[in-house]
């Protein structure tokens, strides 16, 4: 069984601010318990620009009712968007459509940013200045 994101509404965000603005193309994350993600980015010429939006409802869990891959780590390919050669901001949007688990519990961690595509090749990732998490709403 996979995933449908059908009725999955925002329920918080997380929004991680890069040290130095800077190109990225892979990021690592552990999962608690987000089944589906939005991710968005701000670059560096535009940062308070508007959210270009680089996944959607990118699926985290193959079962947002079961427990069985909610906290895994992940590595997920971002695309290049045209326009912006670094990156100085990201916007995690976290969904998670089963009532089986606490929304408290609904996050990442241990967010990494690397420039290369090939994670195996990375040895450096951007360091994060800040990553906060928010209700939406």
């Amino acid at each position: 069984m996979f995933a449908s994101h059908e009725g999955a509404q925002p329920k918080r965000y997380i929004d991680v601010a890069l040290a130095k603005p800077s190109p990225v193309r892979t990021m690592t994350l552990q999962n608690s318990y987000a089944a589906f993600v939005t991710i968005k980015l701000r670059g560096q010429a535009r940062a308070d620009g508007p959210w270009a939006t680089v996944a959607h409802f990118l699926p985290l869990m193959r079962d947002p009712h079961s427990e069985e891959d909610a906290e895994e780590w992940k590595v997920i390919q971002l695309p290049a968007v045209p326009g912006v050669e670094k990156v100085a901001k990201l916007r995690l949007y976290l969904m998670q459509p089963s009532p089986v688990w606490d929304p408290d519990a609904v996050g990442v961690s241990h967010v990494r940013c690397f420039a290369s595509a090939d994670t195996a090749a990375c040895s450096e990732a951007s360091a994060c200045e800040s990553v906060s998490q928010r209700s939406c709403g």
